[in-house]
């Protein structure tokens, strides 16, 4: 009847057992690897990000004293950069921001005295040079004195 209509009859191969047990078992293993990375951040990318966001608070700190004509104080304190005017911070400024703890920074000199930024509205700026370290990566910071620009030097 098959040859009447002609239509051949192919038999179809199922999957054996084994076969599907291997699938099954690569299968899981590639979940397995793909969900396990979900959510991690590698480490110097951690570290990037957050140099890059000290160089733009600085950067807008700069900004801040030439738009405003006004000279302004970023502290370093623990951590923490912040604007020493209070009515800055007041202002909902992007002036602050806090380092993770597991940043660890050092500074070219060793006054116990808070760090401070300046920033005047001529462009010129001073402040310490620091340095940042991270599970091996390390980068270097300072501030142009000249035009108040953030210099980052980050150590690959």
């Amino acid at each position: 009847m098959l040859s009447e209509t002609g239509l051949i009859k192919i038999k179809l191969k199922a999957f054996t057992l084994l076969e599907l047990i291997c699938v099954m078992a690569i299968s899981a293993l590639l979940i397995g690897l793909v969900i396990g990375r979900v959510g991690k951040v590698p480490a110097y990318l951690t570290f990037k990000n957050n140099l890059y966001q000290v160089s733009d608070l600085m950067d807008e700190a700069s900004n801040w004293a030439e738009l405003n004509g006004k000279k302004i104080v970023i502290i370093y304190n623990d951590g923490q950069f912040y604007p020493q005017d209070e009515r800055i911070r007041r202002r909902g400024s992007n002036l602050d921001f806090e380092l993770p703890s597991f940043i660890d920074v050092s500074f070219n000199d060793t006054s116990p005295a808070l760090k401070q930024f300046v920033f005047f509205p001529d462009g010129s700026s001073s402040g310490p040079d620091m340095a940042f370290s991270y599970k091996g990566h390390s980068a270097t910071f300072k501030l142009s004195k000249l035009t108040g620009m953030p210099i980052l030097k980050i150590d690959e």
